[in-house]
């Protein structure tokens, strides 16, 4: 199961750290809001890993997060704007969906799945 109603900025992490890198030798200062571009629900970004990776997205299941009885409250809105990235004259970060795809293909030449039996 997964949060249907909870909206965010996906962030790829070898993205995130090549953006970091570029702030910490170009950017002022500051505090820098980091994902990549777009949004989505975290049961859309399941259901395109699910379909990305071969595995059959129907079976992953979206329901409401008051549902999902989590001990700690999640925000249902949490997407960022990245405004001081763009103040800095620095490039937002590729779409979540591009990113998504690259991390998914990364981890099928690893370790292929195996045949079916």
């Amino acid at each position: 199961m997964v949060a249907s109603d909870q909206i965010g900025s996906a962030t790829y992490t070898l993205d995130a750290a090549s953006t970091i890198l570029e702030v910490c030798q170009k950017g002022p200062a500051g505090l820098y809001h980091l994902s990549n571009a777009g949004t989505c629900s975290r049961y859309e970004l399941a259901v395109e890993a699910a379909k990305l990776a071969g595995l059959d997205s129907s079976l992953v299941v979206g329901v409401p997060q008051e549902q999902m009885k989590r001990p700690a409250p999640r925000l249902k809105y949490s997407v960022m704007e990245m405004a001081a990235l763009r103040s800095a004259n620095l490039a937002v970060l590729r779409p979540w969906q591009a990113a998504l795809q690259e991390y998914i293909a990364g981890l099928t030449k690893q370790s292929p799945r195996p045949a079916a039996l």
